[in-house]
C-alpha cells in the first residue's frame, strides 16, 4: 500500500478557507516573533516581504493588529534571530511558514478546530515543535531543515501527518492520536532517533524513498502500532542501526518494498498481518543482526504511548542545559547508556495535569531538569524493583519515613508503596524491567522540595 495524493488535498482544502474574519495579534518579544490567534478561523502566513524581511501577512479576511501585515525592523535579512513561537486559537485556522531562517526554536500550537500548520523551505536552528489538537489537522514540513529536535504531536481527530524533503540532525518523535490517521515521511535525513506512535483508529504510515538512498536514518527506528488496523509500510530506506516495530491489538500489517537497508543489513522486510499486540518477529536488529533483547530505559519509554509526553520533555531537557554549573547533560543518552537506574515515570495525564496547573507553560530548563532528576536514583547500586522498596520501606524504623536519594541532589520521601513525596502520587504500574534499570509508572510529576515551596 502507497500513500495518495488525495491525503495531501486535504490541506491544500485547509489551507483554502476563508472563514470568518479575525484580527491576530502579533509582537516582538525581544528578538522572538510571537503570533496569537483568535477564536474565529485565522489565516496567517510568515514569509518575505517584497524587501527580504520577515513579515507576517493575514490571508482573506484575517487582519494583522488591526492591518494587513506586521513588520519590524528586528527581523530584517529574511531571519528570526531567536525562537518563532504562533499560538492559533479555537477557530478552524491556517498557519504557512515559508522561506525564512530562524535562529532558535520554532513552536506551533494548534487549539479546537480543524487547524493547517505548515512549514516550508524554512531553516530553524534549534527544535521544531508542533501541537495539533481536537479536529482534523493537517501538518506538513517540506523541505526544510531542523537543526536538532523534530516533535509533532496529533490529538483526537483524523490528521494528516507528512514530512517530505527535510533534514530533522537529531531526534524526531511524531505521534498520531485518537482517529484515522496517516503519517507519512518520505524522502528526508534523520540523523538521530526516529520514534513513531501510532493511537487509536485505523492509521497508516509510510516512510518512503522515491529511488533507493532517498530516505536515509542514522539512529534507530521505534514503530508502535496503535489500536485498530494498521498499514505500516516502508520502501527504499537505510537504516544505520536498528528498526523495532510492535504490533498492537487489531489486525496490522507491516510490508516493504523497493531498497529497505536496516543495520547494514540488505532486503530486510516485516512479517505481514502481525495481530493481537504480537511483536515482529526480526523486527529487532542490531549492526551484527538479528537477535531480540530488553531494552533500555529510554527505549522502553519510546515504546510506551503512555510516556510520550515524558520522552517529550526529556528531549526538552536534553543536549545543551545545564543544571547550575554543572557540565550539558544529555537525559535521553544517559537514560540509553549503561546504570542501574530506577526510574519513576509520569504518564501523560500527569504531564498534562502539570501545564494545566502552570498555566500552560514548562518551567524553564534548570528547573526542568532538576525535576526529571528527581524522577531518577541510582542510590542502591541496583534497580530498586518493588520487592526491594517494599523490604526498604519494612526496614525503616518505626515514626521515620523512607527517603530515597535523588539524582538532583534532594531526598524522596515515600511513607508507603503507594505514596511518593507525600503528594498522594501513585504508582501505577511496577517492575517494567529495562536492561539498565527498571521503571515504575506514576499518576503525578514529582516537584523537589524547592519547587513544591518547601524550601
Amino acid at each position: 500500500m502507497k500513500w495518495s495524493k488525495s491525503f495531501l488535498s486535504r490541506f491544500e482544502a485547509l489551507e483554502d478557507r476563508r472563514l470568518l474574519a479575525a484580527d491576530v495579534r502579533v509582537f516582538d518579544a525581544g528578538n522572538d516573533l510571537v503570533i496569537h490567534g483568535t477564536s474565529s478561523a485565522d489565516h496567517i502566513e510568515v514569509r518575505l516581504d517584497a524587501d527580504g524581511n520577515v513579515a507576517v501577512f493575514g490571508i482573506g479576511d484575517t487582519t494583522i493588529n488591526g492591518g494587513n501585515a506586521f513588520y519590524s525592523t528586528k527581523f530584517s535579512g529574511g531571519r528570526i534571530r531567536d525562537d518563532l513561537r504562533v499560538y492559533l486559537g479555537s477557530g478552524d485556522d491556517s498557519i504557512r511558514v515559508e522561506g525564512i531562517d530562524v535562529g532558535d526554536d520554532v513552536i506551533l500550537v494548534g487549539q479546537r478546530g480543524d487547524d493547517a500548520l505548515g512549514l516550508y523551505q524554512t531553516s530553524v536552528g534549534d527544535d521544531l515543535r508542533i501541537y495539533g489538537s481536537s479536529g482534523d489537522s493537517s501538518i506538513s514540513i517540506d523541505e526544510s531543515h531542523v537543526g536538532d529536535d523534530l516533535a509533532i504531536y496529533a490529538s483526537s481527530g483524523s490528521d494528516v501527518i507528512g514530512i517530505d524533503q527535510s533534514t530533522v540532525e537529531d531526534y524526531t518523535f511524531v505521534f498520531a492520536g485518537a482517529g484515522d490517521d496517516t503519517v507519512f515521511v518520505r524522502n528526508s535525513t534523520h540523523e538521530g532517533i526516529v520514534n513513531i506512535l501510532l493511537g487509536s483508529g485505523d492509521d497508516y504510515l509510510g516512510v518512503q524513498g522515491t529511488n533507493p538512498g532517498d530516505m536515509l536514518i542514522s539512529g534507530p527506528v521505534f514503530i508502535t502500532a496503535g489500536s485498530g488496523n494498521d498499514d505500516i509500510y516502508v520502501e527504499n530506506t537505510n537504516v544505520d542501526k536498528r528498526v523495532i516495530a510492535f504490533g498492537n491489538s487489531g489486525t496490522d500489517s507491516f510490508a516493504t518494498a523497493g531498497t529497505v537497508n536496516v543495520g547494514g543489513l540488505s532486503d530486510f522486510s516485516f512479517e505481514d498481518d502481525v495481530a493481537d499486540g504480537a511483536a515482529i518477529d526480526a523486527a529487532i536488529l542490531d549492526l551484527v543482526g538479528s537477535k531480540a533483547r530488553l531494552g533500555t530505559i529510554t527505549e522502553l519509554a519510546l515504546l510506551d504511548p503512555d510516556l510520550a509526553q515524558l520522552v517529550n520533555v526529556l528531549v526538552a531537557a536534553s543536549d545543551e542545559n545545564t543544571v547550575g554549573d554543572n557540565p550539558p547533560l544529555n537525559l535521553v543518552d544517559a537514560l540509553n547508556g549503561p546504570g542501574n537506574f530506577t526510574v519513576f515515570a509520569p504518564n501523560n495525564q500527569a504531564f498534562a495535569d502539570l501545564l494545566e496547573a502552570l498555566g500552560g507553560n514548562l518551567p524553564d530548563d534548570d528547573t526542568l531538569v532538576d525535576i526529571l532528576l528527581y524522577h531518577v536514583t541510582t542510590a542502591t547500586g541496583q534497580p530498586i524493583f518493588l520487592a526491594d522498596l517494599i523490604a526498604l520501606l519494612e526496614s525503616t524504623p518505626p515514626g521515620e519515613v523512607l527517603s530515597v536519594p535523588m539524582l538532583n541532589g534532594d531526598e524522596l520521601p515515600i511513607p508507603n508503596a503507594t505514596d511518593l513525596n507525600n503528594a498522594g502520587i501513585r504508582v501505577i504500574a511496577t517492575d517494567l524491567r529495562a536492561k539498565n534499570g527498571v521503571i515504575h509508572k506514576i499518576d503525578g510529576v514529582l516537584l523537589p522540595p524547592a519547587e513544591n515551596g518547601d524550601a
